[in-house]
């Protein structure tokens, strides 16, 4: 078996324990896959993949070295990036990640995953307007990801505009009728903008399609109590404590 047969049987291997979550198995099958290439942009998907398996088992300190291996044999290998921009967020350290997510976009333009993330980077910083813009433009970019509409909606009920919401999340519930979020979040719409026949109805369907959704039946409860409904409103609420 040629060096590339064997690398491309061990790299389908370490893929398959990847997809399955078995991190800890797929890294020497990554590694032995490595021995086995002769490209380095090759290689830098495999640094990189060993580098998300260590950052999903928690190892960040791994996860970094295998990251920065990537982006040294591929410095134009944008999802090196960006998975290191991830793994920055997880362990708060925004800036960081900014930068990351700034250059695969650089790297990238229309890398949708990654305004998205910066949106979300944005959104904990607290710089609402920015972040929108990078939801909004990861959603024109990937107009069927669901979670990229529903972050616009939220974003634009953060910024107290629910009218501009309604349309993203009304799109985000067509895309997924299981979904149950996007529902209750119409619902929240709604009740700010005094629609109660429409929020009481929007509530309704989050909580048909997931009785355990403790945030749909707390905006049950606060739609109940606006109503003056106060025994319905206490009946929501011990409710959603107890999910």
């Amino acid at each position: 078996m040629s060096d590339v047969d064997l690398a491309n049987r061990l790299l389908e291997e370490a893929h398959s324990l990847f997809n399955h979550g078995k991190y800890s198995i797929a890294i020497p099958k990554f590694e032995a896959a490595i021995r086995n290439l002769s490209d380095d942009s090759d290689k830098a998907i495999a640094f990189m993949n060993i580098g998300i398996c260590y950052s999903n088992l928690g190892v960040f300190d791994d996860a970094r070295d295998y990251f920065n291996g990537a982006i040294k044999m591929n410095s134009k290998y944008a999802p090196a990036f960006y998975n290191r921009g991830v793994m920055h967020q997880q362990l708060d350290d925004l800036e960081s990640a900014l930068a990351d997510y700034d250059k695969a976009i650089e790297l990238v333009p229309d890398y949708a995953s990654a305004y998205n993330e910066k949106g979300s980077c944005l959104a904990e910083k607290n710089n609402l307007e920015d972040a929108l813009e990078c939801f909004k433009t990861a959603a024109r970019i990937f107009p069927k990801e669901q979670s990229f509409l529903g972050n616009v909606g939220k974003a634009y009920l953060l910024l107290e505009q629910p009218e501009k919401a309604i349309p993203y999340f009304v799109a985000q519930s067509s895309i997924d009728a299981d979904l149950s979020e996007p529902h209750v979040n119409l619902a929240q719409c709604y009740r700010v903008l005094g629609n109660f026949i429409d929020a009481i109805q929007s509530a309704e369907v989050a909580i048909k399609i997931d009785s355990n959704n403790a945030d749909a039946h707390e905006e049950m409860g606060l739609l109940m109590y606006q109503l003056k409904q106060f025994s319905h409103a206490v009946q929501y609420l011990r409710i959603s404590v107890l999910y």
